[in-house]
């Protein structure tokens, strides 16, 4: 899927309230931008999540961001329980360097398996409160650590 001529504010695929999705070796394209978003999971009103399996984010600005209520929220109403398999982020860069505010994933309460993530800021981040969180890379997190605001 090809977003490279749509405008900063896209996004590829966003599911919300949707559980068990299925998403295997899909490449998304983006416009090598910050502000773009590969996959979005809003989990508001429910929870979403899924199986994302050998996927590749090439040049969006957030490769994957799960959200749901940030305060006063009701328990598992948010976008958790995902595992992913061989996720491949590329974000975009300015003169070969990472641009400020670009993420690989920011989550909760996730499974990440071989995460391949080149150029974000932030390699992938866990949400403030969040727990449970598992990430194992699948080659090298580029431009540093993961931030881990909850326990992992």
């Amino acid at each position: 899927m090809n977003i490279a001529n749509a405008g900063t504010g896209a996004t590829v695929l966003r599911f919300c309230r949707l559980q068990e999705i299925d998403l295997r070796n899909v490449y998304l394209n983006g416009n090598h931008l910050t502000g773009q978003t590969g996959v979005y999971l809003d989990g508001t009103g429910n929870y979403t999540g899924g199986t994302f399996d050998s996927d590749t984010l090439n040049g969006i600005g957030t490769g994957v961001y799960m959200t749901s209520h940030l305060s006063s929220f009701v328990v598992g109403d948010y976008s958790n329980a995902s595992t992913f398999t061989r996720l491949h982020i590329v974000c975009p860069t300015s003169e070969n360097n990472p641009i400020a505010g670009t993420y690989g994933v920011s989550a909760v309460n996730n499974t990440i398996v071989g995460l391949r993530n080149e150029n974000s800021t932030i390699q992938y981040q866990a949400d403030s409160g969040s727990s449970y969180n598992s990430v194992v890379t699948g080659g090298t997190l580029f431009t540093g650590a993961p931030v881990d605001n909850g326990s992992s």
